[in-house]
């Protein structure tokens, strides 16, 4: 593979073919190699199980790393471990915060530089662009962390959203830049911060606080609002999985399978949360907000759903998700009304485990059978990570 790719560089550099066409050409020998690479293990037959398991879920990263690789990655932590214990020495305790916004923010131009001059190469070069734009989106993060405090911004909600908000624009940046596994994951996370930060404001604003938990003068401010929230931002998530499953190429699959699987746990993470809050109550007790069963309910409506997205879309990502489901409503249905004693609960959590399991993988084997290799689904259809 590498040979093909030192003669696309070489063509580009002749100026037989354009950038845009060098791209395209890169991407098409890495979903070709992708392909060899999860196809040729299965050729040795039933005993080559294992070994083609294990091939797939490392083509789901692309080729596998070298030990210069390896090195490359650790050399690059120890510097910014190092330019990290440089600025903690220079700003001393007085003027901390504005060295560190702006010794992050040059950590993040430095990594976007190198991203820039790493995207055009093979394929483990980009993996490296990839990395390095990933960790310049946690940089920025960093900087507008350091930033909110510069501009005096309590601890909190406040300082969450300012940095996330730095995070998602040099993750959006990174994106465009290159498309991969680890710049989708940038993106993923500075949107889900980003929300979560919004929420935490929005709750702060609605619901006067005592001490830790607010009062629960409206349920609909402190556990209907923000578990709408969540979803709709797993929409918007599941959204942008779909547009990557449209693209018929292996890496977009890869994206596509990634970014369905983190709509599913947003989706089921933030719904959790919302209906299992606790607070202190207008009668003057500690507990649930909302009745117990009522949101193991929506759990149990939330895990059809995703159901549903699994066979609809072939996509096992969807699936870990709605077993997800499953277990936190069954878990706290078991804690909440069947058992009384730690021995019995723990045991009835044991069968729900395992109940869980076997279903979810009865249901993978199905979709294994009904997806068709034509459709160009996500490659978690096929039991590949997702």
């Amino acid at each position: 593979m590498d040979c093909v790719l030192e003669r696309i560089d070489a063509w580009l550099a002749a100026g037989l073919i354009d950038s845009a066409t060098a791209e395209r050409l890169r991407s098409a020998e890495a979903a070709d190699d992708d392909h060899h690479a999860t196809k040729e293990p299965t050729t040795a037959g039933p005993a080559a199980g294992p070994a083609a398991a294990a091939a797939a879920a490392s083509t789901f990263f692309g080729p596998q790393p070298t030990i210069v690789e390896v090195f490359a990655y650790l050399g690059a932590g120890f510097f910014i471990g190092a330019w990290g214990a440089f600025l903690a020495r220079l700003a001393g305790t007085d003027t901390r915060t504005p060295i560190l916004a702006a010794g992050a923010a040059l950590v993040a131009a430095v990594l976007i530089a190198v991203a820039l001059r790493l995207r055009g190469g093979t394929a483990r070069q980009r993996r490296g662009a990839g990395a390095a734009l990933l960790a310049a989106s946690w940089a920025a993060a960093i900087a507008g962390f350091a930033l909110a405090d510069v501009v005096g911004l309590e601890l909190g909600p406040e300082t969450q959203v300012f940095a996330f908000g730095f995070a998602l624009a040099v993750a959006v940046l990174g994106r465009w830049m290159l498309p991969a596994l680890t710049t989708q994951f940038g993106l993923l996370t500075a949107i889900t911060g980003l929300a979560g930060g919004i929420f935490s404001l929005v709750d702060r604003r609605l619901n006067p606080c005592c001490g830790v938990e607010p009062f629960v003068d409206n349920p609909w401010t402190t556990v209907i609002l923000p578990a709408v929230g969540w979803l709709v931002v797993a929409v918007l998530i599941g959204a942008i999985g779909l547009r990557e499953a449209r693209a018929t190429d292996a890496p977009a699959q890869r994206r596509a399978a990634l970014t369905r699987l983190w709509a599913g746990l947003v989706a089921v993470a933030g719904l959790a949360t919302a209906v299992t809050r606790s607070g202190s109550l207008e009668t003057g007790d500690y507990g649930r907000i909302i009745e117990p069963w009522i949101g193991e309910l929506a759990l149990a409506i939330l895990a059809i759903v995703l159901l549903e997205r699994a066979f609809r879309r072939n996509s096992a990502a969807y699936l870990a998700a709605a077993a997800l489901a499953v277990v936190i409503a069954l878990t706290d249905f078991n804690f909440r009304y069947l058992s009384e004693s730690t021995d019995i609960g723990l045991l009835i959590e044991g069968a729900i485990l395992l109940a869980v399991g076997l279903g979810a993988e009865r249901l993978r084997r199905r979709l294994d059978r009904d997806a068709d290799p034509a459709d160009g689904d996500d490659p978690a259809s096929a039991g590949a990570p997702a």
